[in-house]
């Protein structure tokens, strides 16, 4: 499981994402029209290695302020400059949600890195909601973990750890 970053600022663009095994989705491009062309958690590369990702899995990014990279019919097309942009303004990707076209996010290789999650905690924080799956901090934790950003996750650390002591 991986998850990416910004190369200009670090911050963290995607949820934590799992190779799908699906690259040969493009055959089946035109099936998925106005449907999610990948399952949120999942990615796969594009022809041009750039990654594929479901719209939930977008983190600290927003549109780009030119309204014209957003034209599209009923949302974004695919055929044009990257609309979406990191909270530092380097430009990662596109948006893709038009009706004529399945909907996903196309990242940049080129504009970001990969950070693997060594310690697997999606996993592990998974594993303790089942043992005890009435404790609500623990998936307020792995959303956190999931969509947040590193001083959110330790405060949300410190502040659970002061209570329980």
């Amino acid at each position: 499981m991986i998850y990416l970053i910004c190369k200009n600022c670090n911050s963290k663009v995607s949820a934590i994402i799992d190779h799908s095994g699906n690259d040969e989705a493009w055959e089946n491009y035109e099936s998925f029209c106005e449907k999610d062309f990948i399952v949120a958690g999942q990615y796969f590369k594009d022809p041009d290695d750039n990654f594929i990702l479901n719209i939930k899995d977008k983190v600290n990014l927003d549109y780009h302020p030119d309204s014209k990279r957003l034209t599209g019919c009923c949302g974004p097309s695919e055929s044009q400059e990257p609309n979406l942009i990191c909270k530092c303004g380097t430009e990662i990707g596109r948006e893709i949600t038009d009706c004529i076209n399945p909907h996903y996010i196309r990242i940049l290789t080129n504009m970001v890195k990969e950070v693997d999650d060594k310690w697997m905690a999606l996993g592990l924080i998974k594993d303790l909601e089942k043992q005890n799956p009435q404790d609500e901090r623990l998936s307020c934790f792995y959303n956190l973990v999931q969509y947040g950003n590193e001083n959110e996750i330790l405060k949300y650390i410190n502040q659970n750890l002061k209570k329980e002591k």
